[in-house]
């Protein structure tokens, strides 16, 4: 069986006419009796028989007609939440993103998008960046924002987007000079992002190519349990600035300036490499470009 023919039988049913079935799925006479006969032939039971000038449908073919109406109710439960799904109405989009930018810049991102698709659900995940970028690879997420490494991503990633952030020297200690070559920066205790992080690497490259090391006194998984510590008036620390707003605007930090240019990285949107983006998926791209 062929779910057209059952929807021809279903409109035979109301109209009692083949020509009138024809007109209102958009098929000739000939190719509705086509259908029908051939749905005989498939259920080895007459389906339809004349009575006075139209057509009525037999014994055989009532006893399948609440199950004909079912099936046309599901389908246009159906197409109807396929519409949805299209106009942003329904679905759901799997975001996930690094602890800190998690932290401080996506929950902006997602109270905008709940509050203008208030009907979709939103899966958020944490995680390290080659966890993020698999979870991607694999299906398992929509779209990631991560801090870049600097290089090219793998080819079945899609870069959405990117945007540049400044990372910043900060401390809450008043005796560090306002202004500071890095070389003088060296001499006090330095707090650090954990060992393998994409943020630390460039932290690390970007000392090295000043001719410098770190040599940190503490490392840090956690950008906030950084900033507690860097608060209670021990040493200094890189971070970016989306990180540290709050505690700039309010005094609990203070930024250092470095008579060399300063750290700028990047931070990454990226989605699966394929020809076909979800609405939903297209909305939440659009609104992070907007925002962060």
């Amino acid at each position: 069986m062929e779910f057209r023919e059952l929807r021809s039988l279903l409109v035979l049913a109301k109209t009692g006419s083949l020509s009138e079935t024809a007109r209102l799925v958009h098929l000739t006479p000939a190719a509705i009796h086509k259908q029908l006969k051939h749905l005989e032939a498939d259920l080895q039971v007459p389906l339809y028989e004349k009575a006075d000038e139209k057509l009525r449908l037999t014994a055989a073919a009532q006893v399948i007609l609440p199950y004909l109406r079912d099936i046309a109710g599901q389908e246009e439960s159906a197409l109807s939440a396929l519409e949805e799904w299209k106009g942003v109405k329904r679905g759901l989009v799997r975001v996930g993103a690094g602890p800190s930018l998690a932290t401080y810049l996506l929950p902006r991102l997602l109270i905008r998008y709940h509050e203008e698709f208030p009907n979709l659900d939103i899966d958020v995940q944490t995680g390290n960046s080659a966890q993020l970028l698999s979870a991607v690879e694999n299906g398992a997420l929509d779209l990631a924002l991560v801090v870049s490494s600097g290089g090219v991503e793998a080819s079945s990633l899609h870069l959405a987007f990117e945007r540049a952030v400044e990372v910043m020297v900060v401390t809450s200690l008043a005796e560090v000079p306002a202004r500071v070559s890095l070389k003088s920066l060296a001499k006090w205790p330095f707090l650090l992002f954990s060992r393998g992080s994409r943020i630390e690497a460039l932290m690390t490259q970007y000392w090295n190519s000043h001719g410098l090391s770190l040599n940190p006194i503490m490392r840090f998984d956690s950008a906030e349990a950084l900033k507690a510590t860097l608060s209670g008036k021990l040493g200094v620390a890189m971070m970016p600035s989306y990180a540290v707003e709050r505690e700039l605007k309010t005094g609990v930090l203070r930024k250092i300036r470095t008579r060399e240019a300063a750290l700028v990285m990047q931070v990454r949107a990226l989605t699966r490499s394929s020809g076909y983006v979800p609405p939903a998926l297209r909305k939440m791209v659009e609104l992070a470009k907007e925002m962060l």
